[in-house]
């Protein structure tokens, strides 16, 4: 690929520059700054707006310009733009987390999850050398899940410190015939994960893992009594 250092810096500011002129974000920023009614839910529409703009930007700069790009190249252009999406979409759960914890009442400080260097590594290397424009959809619903990821872990390590200050946690995991697993023989890997688990549990048996296009719901609960129901194919939560 020609220019691969102009073209990362090209694609580093045209996302920057794609977050800053998307009114939806600005709309959930301003409900950040407000202090308005928050939830996880909210975490996961930044994670969701946030994978759109980089996939977007990449489509533009990458995909409708190369056929294909070698793993050296990927290696060097993707993962930059993934650590600006965690910087993104960390910074903005710990915010809710924050927000969400002062309205109960709970003294704990919100946990920011670190950037997954491994995970990026791999969704480059998993586009290397592939027809570029025919991957696309895939490519785009892999940066989601990603991107999502972030959320989910900001969520596991928040129920993490909730369990070691003794609160008692609970995670459910519930099969849901959407996404991929529609109109499909049920999924054996995540009827493994259905159920009602403890966090140690949870932990063990992969609760907190999801494929993309998985339409099982998550839930966890505390001591407190707080429910919240993660869709996993929408990413939108909501208190039940």
């Amino acid at each position: 690929m020609a220019g691969i250092a102009e073209v990362k810096q090209a694609l580093l500011e045209e996302f920057e520059q794609a977050m800053r002129s998307d009114p939806r974000v600005s709309e959930i920023y301003k409900l950040l700054e407000e202090g308005g009614k928050l939830s996880q839910k909210t975490s996961y529409k930044m994670a969701e707006m946030t994978a759109e703009n980089l996939a977007d930007c990449f489509v533009n700069q990458i995909v409708m310009v190369y056929d294909t790009i070698s793993v050296e190249d990927a290696l060097d252009v993707l993962p930059p733009l993934l650590q600006k999406n965690h910087d993104y979409v960390a910074e903005y759960a710990m915010q809710v987390q924050k927000h969400i914890d002062e309205a109960m009442d709970i003294g704990i400080l919100p946990v920011k999850p670190d950037f997954d260097m491994s995970r990026a590594t791999g969704l480059a290397e998993s586009i290397a050398g592939t027809d570029l424009k025919a991957t696309e959809e895939t490519l785009r619903l892999r940066i989601d899940n990603f991107s999502k990821h972030i959320v989910d872990e900001s969520l596991r390590k928040n129920a993490q410190a909730r369990q070691n200050m003794g609160l008692d946690i609970r995670v459910v995991r519930e099969y849901d015939d959407k996404g991929l697993h529609k109109g499909k023989d049920p999924c054996v890997w995540c009827l493994q994960r259905e159920g009602t688990w403890t966090y140690n549990e949870a932990q063990e048996h992969g609760v907190w893992e999801r494929h993309p296009g998985c339409g099982c719901t998550i839930t966890y609960m505390t001591q407190k009594g707080n429910v919240q129901r993660l869709n996993s194919l929408s990413g939108m939560w909501a208190e039940i």
